[in-house]
């Protein structure tokens, strides 16, 4: 009977790994713009928000270390790398359990105090645990790479898309299209796309980046402040009413974006061909409660490098291929609600 059990067991867990390659995990947005998702771990299964890192990360969830050990976690000692105790557990991640490692910092002297998060960016030190790694070496993936796909970013109250880690989702995809490999910018130390600094407000040239980021956490995009001035006068000669508060956080609001115009910026992908890639006036403003419009773009001081909010997720399905530090994009297909 045990040799029998053993071998359902295996054959089980074998079935498992082969049919969950891709393990979708439905996303939404908390009250700092976050894109989250909602986790059970432990044996008491302990329902916690986490959000995904695709920068600096761990797996982090901030929390008195007692509440870890009362929801069922394993005590696996101390990291002093991160000044924080570490855990394993097993999560529920979407229809799939794994075991993941992770920290709970020791106070304000942790660099992740305050964290609560799965890590799916780079790991620069062995003391990081990262979900990506973790599913691949427990077999649960084929592949270390994970991919975002968004639908309606203004509905913060319900599923907004799914984290798809493992595979593709090809249904994401739109007909005709293909994912391309965008070319990395070296040296960086989150996933990174090369740009041919063409970026441009309907004809109008706006000062362009080297390097283009991708953002899970927050709505804005975040263009060099002579970028940022030059969409100003764009909207100025185009006769845009628009409100700009410099001295809170550069806001800008508008009563309408009936006049406003797509944004494009030119992406390098790996045969060097120029990939166009596009937002929306309604990816770039939002609608607020009053009937204004905020628009999501924001000036850095940085000039060589451009970071697109997450609602550039809404219009191309973006994958992160970690053992290759490199970006893939598609045109994502348009649909009203998500086929996980």
């Amino acid at each position: 009977m045990r040799s029998t059990f053993a071998f359902i067991l295996i054959f089980a867990t074998i079935f498992g790994f082969i049919s969950n390659q891709r393990i979708s995990v439905p996303l939404k947005i908390n009250d700092k713009q976050q894109l989250f998702f909602t986790v059970k771990y432990g044996e008491k299964q302990c329902q916690v928000d986490l959000i995904p890192a695709i920068n600096f990360c761990s797996n982090v969830i901030t929390e008195p270390s007692q509440v870890a050990d009362q929801c069922g976690s394993l005590y696996v000692g101390d990291n002093n790398f991160a000044k924080s105790r570490d855990y394993i557990a097993k999560f529920q991640l979407g229809n799939v359990s794994a075991n993941l490692q992770f920290s709970v910092p020791n106070g304000s002297q942790s660099m992740f105090y305050g964290a609560q998060e799965l890590c799916f960016g780079f790991q620069s030190y062995a003391e990081q645990q990262n979900t990506l790694i973790e599913l691949f070496q427990s077999g649960q993936l084929t592949e270390e790479i994970f991919f975002v796909g968004l639908n309606n970013t203004q509905s913060a109250s319900s599923t907004v898309g799914y984290l798809d880690i493992g595979a593709a989702n090809e249904s994401q995809i739109k007909k005709g299209s293909n994912l391309i490999s965008l070319q990395s910018s070296t040296g960086e130390s989150q996933y990174s796309a090369s740009s041919n600094r063409n970026l441009n407000y309907g004809s109008q040239k706006l000062q362009g980046g080297s390097i283009v980021f991708f953002s899970l956490d927050s709505p804005f995009t975040q263009l060099s402040i002579f970028a940022f001035q030059d969409l100003l006068s764009a909207f100025s000669q185009q006769g845009v009413q628009y409100t700009y508060l410099p001295d809170q956080d550069y806001a800008v609001y508008l009563p309408s974006i009936d006049k406003l115009q797509n944004i494009t910026l030119g992406l390098v992908a790996q045969d060097g061909s120029v990939y166009n890639a596009t937002l929306a006036p309604q990816q770039y403003t939002k609608l607020l409660s009053d009937g204004q419009y905020q628009l999501l773009i924001i000036p850095q001081f940085y000039t060589t490098s451009i970071t697109l909010g997450y609602p550039v997720f809404e219009s191309y399905y973006i994958g992160f291929d970690l053992p290759h530090i490199s970006i893939l994009i598609a045109e994502k297909a348009q649909q009203n609600s998500f086929e996980a």
